[in-house]
């Protein structure tokens, strides 16, 4: 039998997002009762105040319902909303070579730094 093992620190994320998001909305209703319409529902109204919460929500939700439909044959899982699991941060701007350089160059020597300004 193979047994999926996760961190401490995953599984503590994973209880975190059933409790906060999969449960108050799914908690109650049986998995063959969770239509696409519901799952879209949810997610569209999590991913409009936090992307980054929503795409990982979903990422475990849709794990639930892969595994389930697996051992379920015929069960179609109601996660199918493309892209939903994926979140890309915006990029971060970061200093040049020059600014960086810049910048170490702005600080004044250590003999200097107990003297007031």
């Amino acid at each position: 039998m193979r047994q999926n093992r996760v961190r401490r620190t995953t599984a503590d994320k994973y209880r975190s997002l059933l409790d906060h998001y999969l449960l108050p909305t799914f908690g109650d209703l049986h998995l063959r009762k969770i239509a696409p319409r519901l799952v879209h529902e949810w997610y569209d109204e999590l991913a409009a105040t936090n992307c980054p919460t929503a795409a990982g929500a979903y990422r475990l939700l849709a794990t639930i319902f892969h595994r389930y439909a697996r051992d379920h044959r015929g069960f179609p899982s109601p996660c199918g909303i493309e892209g939903a699991s994926k979140y890309q941060a915006e990029k971060r701007p970061f200093a040049s070579m020059a600014e960086a350089q810049a910048a170490i160059d702005s600080i004044p020597p250590k003999d200097d730094w107990s003297a007031p300004p």
